[in-house]
């Protein structure tokens, strides 16, 4: 991914009518209107001609954003996107001119909700990962174990925080184990620095996607925040075209957890760090 290409409309103040207010700011923002008939205006002609949903045992996608999304800097001045900007670009509605309308995800019968208090990060993280048919995404900070001196990169992650990193993790690595083996969700990705460690090695519960942060233990949290949605898109069979839009279908319809992995690759081409997935089969469709 290069510094130019940033998910979502920059530069628009667009506010998301069904949202319980902005995405910015406001507490437990969600899409507001559900899977269900497109709108009498908008449905083709030719209801024979419409594609049904594939069948699938996923119903929603939960987001748990607890950072201000900015990019790498480019040419002395940040590079960035919000809250805001990341749900207009995942939503990818069919009519650009209504960034909350009907898109790809009311297609397949997927509801997409999005958390953004830091406040409530923790219960709402704990809630959503026990919800069946989910897939949980949590993209936020870690508590990394301080440097020994200044000079030194900061250690591996203590658990993940929501709130406030500088206190403390407030989600242990112990914790956060036993809440993902115990996990009713369909698939959990933790995009934080290092989650790697955070998440460790478990034998239970759903497929978890991490962030391997390499040997600086941190990775830029937009960047993350891009290989989410890269992921998710290509499950449901979607490719990002030259604009970094989800447009073009991919070859083999609905895309594999490896498939989907790869992809996700696009938004950490000039950096060692990557998505892993560390348990779960690779080869699994959750969209079948």
């Amino acid at each position: 991914m290069t510094t130019s290409r940033i998910p979502g409309p920059l530069g628009r103040d667009v506010h998301l009518a069904n949202f319980h207010g902005t995405l910015g700011c406001d507490v437990g923002c969600h899409r507001g209107h559900t899977p269900g008939p497109i709108r009498v205006a908008d449905a083709p002609k030719d209801k024979s001609k419409k594609p049904a949903p594939a069948p699938t045992s996923v119903n929603t996608i939960i987001w748990h954003v607890y950072e201000t999304l900015l990019r790498p800097t480019a040419g002395g001045l940040p590079q960035g996107f919000t809250k805001r900007d990341l749900a207009v670009w995942f939503n990818a509605s069919d009519d650009t001119r209504i960034p909350d309308g009907p898109g790809k995800w009311d297609t397949a019968g997927i509801k997409v909700e999005f958390n953004t208090d830091p406040k409530t990060g923790v219960k709402d993280f704990e809630k959503s990962l026990q919800r069946k048919g989910a897939i949980v995404v949590y993209i936020g900070h870690s508590t990394l174990t301080p440097a020994k001196s200044p000079k030194d990169p900061e250690g591996p992650s203590r658990g993940l925080s929501p709130d406030n990193p500088k206190k403390g993790p407030e989600i242990p690595n112990a914790t956060l184990r036993t809440l993902l083996s115990k996990s009713a969700a369909s698939l959990v990705i933790i995009g934080s620095c290092d989650s790697k460690t955070a998440v460790g090695n478990i034998s239970a519960g759903p497929p978890i996607i991490v962030a391997n942060s390499g040997a600086d233990r941190v990775t830029d949290i937009s960047r993350m925040a891009r290989a989410a949605g890269t992921f998710l898109f290509l499950l449901i069979g979607w490719e990002l075209d030259g604009q970094g839009q989800p447009n073009n279908p991919h070859t083999n319809g609905h895309g594999t957890i490896s498939e989907a992995l790869a992809a996700s690759a696009e938004a950490f081409t000039d950096i060692p760090d990557r998505f892993e997935l560390v348990h779960g089969d690779p080869s699994i469709k959750l969209f079948p």
